[in-house]
């Protein structure tokens, strides 16, 4: 079946003004239409989203965005939190943590008599995604385990040590606070 657009218009009709008149700007406004249509198909899928298909995600999760962050590392972040799924063993943990940060931009530990979980990332990594590793391991770490987060750099800085969503403290060591 032929589409409405790819029907000519009768030649009586193609003489008379309006009609010519209409069927330019509709024309136009087709086009316009096929261009909505294949940047709604681009947005289907997270891997393949515009500007405006990941804002829309972000705004479904409830991510906060950073108008410095670039499209990769805001799709790989709404990516990260779409398809975040439970149970989570300390290897789910761990392949999440390696999601959000890379292969070799963390460390993780956990230590069962103490109940401390200890994840390091690289503070070149930036803020956004140290927040983001603080975040799902307060969403999916039981409460009676000690999380402790610190971005590291040559020197150790701690950012973030918690237990559940209970304690939050925020303490910088490094040769250039010694006075903190």
């Amino acid at each position: 079946m032929a589409e409405l657009r790819e029907i000519p218009l009768p030649d009586f009709l193609q003489e008379m003004t309006e009609f010519r008149m209409i069927d330019e700007i509709s024309d136009k406004k087709f086009e316009e239409l096929d261009d909505e249509i294949d940047l709604l198909h681009e947005d289907i899928t997270i891997g393949s989203a515009s500007e405006r298909g990941i804002a829309r995600r972000e705004k479904i999760l409830g991510i906060m965005t950073n108008p410095e962050e670039d499209l990769e590392s805001r799709r790989a972040r709404v990516l990260f939190w779409w398809y975040n799924k439970m149970p989570y063993s300390f290897k789910v943990i761990e392949s999440k943590i390696a999601a959000l940060c890379g292969a070799n931009n963390y460390t993780i530990s956990y230590d069962p008599d103490e109940e401390i979980l200890s994840v390091g990332i690289g503070l070149d990594l930036g803020w956004n995604v140290i927040q983001s590793v603080q975040h799902l391991l307060d969403d999916i770490v039981m409460l009676n385990v000690i999380i402790d987060v610190r971005g590291t750099a040559l020197e150790e800085i701690r950012t973030n040590l918690y237990a559940g969503t209970v304690l939050h403290s925020y303490v910088v060591n490094s040769p250039l606070y010694d006075n903190v």
